[in-house]
């Protein structure tokens, strides 16, 4: 009879135990974001603005349409229009309910693109909006500007290192967007060179998610080095945008 007892109780621990495990398997499910559905991102930006002037970026996240709090990187990027190369980033303050604001001056009349890059829950999306600040007809477009012309609605934002030391294995990653979507299945290469060296590296990335896009090289000694990004795809896309890494 005793015997029968100690096994009804250690048949009733584990019976107790698993619906414990059960519970907290689904409280967990239940608090994991679903990765199958994208961020939603409500870019805020005045039509115009003054030289000079304090404006306020505005970024309302969310992700299954729950505001996000927990965002790993909020930064806007912006520039005026025929000068990408020279654009501006600015970190972005957390206010609460999955708002994330930034303080920007424009220091030339013209007409401004604002990007902002946001990385959440292993997610990444980069919706743009225009500004025109004092006086649109100082946009800097002129029959001198050669800059690359950008496929309507695409977006590229390469994930610079913070520091990065010869001889080391560097990841270089970037995120791409094509109609505010992630672009899948693009052939990307990194083409790496040192300035004052004519001698070119190409290095193709693999898409590790979708629209992210990476690769790995060493650095073979300290300088100021170009790494142009490649992008194509059977659709007929084909984009680059250079990016200057200092090496230690």
């Amino acid at each position: 009879m005793r015997k029968l007892l100690i096994l009804f109780a250690l048949l009733a621990i584990t019976m107790l135990a698993a619906c414990g495990q059960q519970n907290e398997k689904e409280e967990t499910k239940a608090s994991s974001p679903d990765l199958t559905k994208p961020l939603k991102v409500d870019l805020q930006v005045p039509e115009k603005g003054a030289k000079d002037e304090s404006i306020q970026l505005k970024a309302i996240v969310k992700h299954d349409g729950k505001p996000v709090d927990d965002a790993s990187d909020v930064q806007y990027e912006v520039w005026l229009n025929g000068a990408k190369d020279k654009s501006e980033m600015i970190e972005a303050k957390h206010e609460k309910g999955g708002v994330y604001t930034a303080d920007h001056a424009f220091a030339k009349d013209g007409k401004y693109t604002v990007q902002v890059h946001v990385t959440a829950h292993d997610l990444h999306t980069m919706p743009t909006s225009v500004i025109v600040i004092g006086n649109e007809a100082a946009d800097h477009h002129n029959g001198d500007n050669k800059e690359h012309k950008h496929t309507e609605d695409f977006s590229m934002h390469f994930m610079k290192p913070d520091q990065v030391k010869s001889t080391q294995k560097t990841a270089l990653i970037v995120h791409l967007e094509n109609h505010a979507k992630p672009l899948e299945k693009a052939q990307v290469r990194y083409e790496i060179w040192k300035t004052d060296d004519e001698k070119h590296s190409w290095i193709d990335a693999t898409e590790e998610k979708p629209g992210e896009y990476s690769g790995h090289y060493n650095f073979p000694k300290p300088g100021v080095y170009t790494v142009k990004i490649h992008v194509e795809n059977d659709q007929g896309l084909h984009e680059h945008e250079e990016y200057k890494l200092t090496v230690e």
